[in-house]
């Protein structure tokens, strides 16, 4: 949030997506914003690292998050299945569940959305292959579930303009294909990565993700 010199904002937005209207659509570009949280799922189905206890502090990063303008801002919580027939099979377990309710209330009181993406990697010779989900009870083409709906805005104030920045960025690069526009806080410069891409900095070369 602090890439403008003029922003007050201090903190990230995980993840943000620019939308472009259908052609038979009219409208102008949609925007999402997401604090992603990812959670470890063992071979039985235990979780690890739940944050059972950052609800709160989950809600208070998304309130920030409409202050800067975001539209829609919204929790996606990505569950990390470890190998096995269990562990994806049977999500939720019954201590997921009860975690992912509470957040469920916390977030629809703040008219924030909510959305979850259980998934798995296969294993050959001892290396992830390949990644599996739970099918959309809905959509075969969906693979994450809306839990709650978030109360849409209008895009305003730095956010708006933190989007133009990106805009003029992904403008610039002039290449066809799905790609990924990343901020390494080491260089603090932008770049772009493919989808496939390791997460690296193309300008310094540093970890894009902290573990």
């Amino acid at each position: 949030m602090d890439l403008l010199q003029t922003s007050r904002f201090y903190g990230d937005l995980d993840l943000t997506a620019c939308l472009r209207p259908h052609k038979s659509e009219s409208g102008s570009l949609k925007y999402l914003s997401w604090e992603v949280k990812l959670i470890l799922i063992d071979k039985i189905g235990r979780p690890r690292s739940l944050k059972r206890g950052k609800t709160q502090d989950i809600v208070k990063q998304l309130k920030i998050h409409r202050r800067f303008g975001s539209p829609e801002p919204s929790l996606l919580e990505m569950f990390l299945c470890e190998d096995s027939p269990v562990s994806l099979k049977h999500f939720p377990s019954p201590a997921v569940f009860e975690v992912m309710r509470n957040r469920a209330d916390a977030l629809q009181r703040g008219k924030f959305g909510y959305k979850i993406l259980p998934f798995q990697h296969g294993r050959h010779d001892d290396k992830d292959f390949g990644t599996f989900t739970v099918q959309h009870p809905f959509s075969h083409l969906q693979t994450i579930s809306t839990i709650v709906r978030p109360m849409r805005t209008p895009a305003s104030g730095a956010f708006l303009e933190l989007m133009q920045v990106l805009g003029e960025f992904a403008d610039s690069r002039k290449s066809l294909g799905f790609f990924v526009i990343v901020f390494c806080k080491d260089c603090r410069h932008l770049g772009s990565i493919r989808m496939q891409d390791d997460a690296i900095c193309p300008n310094c070369g540093s970890f894009l993700v902290t573990q």
